[in-house]
């Protein structure tokens, strides 16, 4: 019998050092590789009621007999979308308009001798970065229609480096440190 107990005791131990090899390797293969552990104490096995508790989890050392706390922390309800929030940003700033038209030959082109309309121009609103200073470009995008079908065509303009965003060219360089 004492032969037997040994034996478990050798086993259990065993199994207590490959349980905590597996979590090692679990925590450096799929942890933060940021983390560092530097408090040894942090992995701590206890054993709650003949069951091994990994890292005293709260529910093996929970007190069952504790009152629960009468009032929870609730979280704030996240703020609607402010409107006009762009427009408050870009009232200060100094505006550069930037006009990109077709010209009649591309426009005759395009829809045939006045078979074209100009509809309102698509406005588009960009930071322009000047060392130590910050404008708006606004660039004023032609858009034309045909008169005998559904058929419409925007003016060449630059491409937005962030589709919808106002970062332009010059200020995502200045962000990062580059010069153009």
């Amino acid at each position: 019998m004492e032969a037997i107990t040994k034996e478990l005791h050798a086993s259990n131990e065993k199994m207590q050092l490959l349980m905590e090899q597996v979590i090692l390797g679990k925590q450096n293969r799929f942890g933060r590789s940021s983390e560092k552990m530097e408090d040894t104490s942090q992995i701590c096995f206890q054993e709650v009621d003949g069951t091994i508790v990994f890292f005293n989890e709260a529910e093996a050392v929970y007190d069952l007999n504790e009152k629960e706390p009468d009032e929870l922390e609730l979280k704030s309800p996240k703020q609607p979308k402010r409107k006009g929030k762009k427009e408050s940003d870009l009232s200060g700033l100094t505006v550069r308009r930037i006009d990109h038209y077709l010209s009649e030959e591309e426009l005759e082109i395009e829809f045939g001798v006045n078979g074209w309309k100009q509809l309102p121009d698509a406005i588009s609103q960009k930071y322009h970065f000047v060392p130590a200073r910050v404008e708006v470009e606004e660039h004023h995008i032609g858009v034309y229609a045909s008169k005998t079908d559904e058929h419409m065509v925007k003016a060449d303009h630059p491409k937005a480096l962030l589709h919808g965003s106002l970062v332009s060219p010059s200020l995502g360089a200045a962000i990062i440190g580059v010069r153009i």
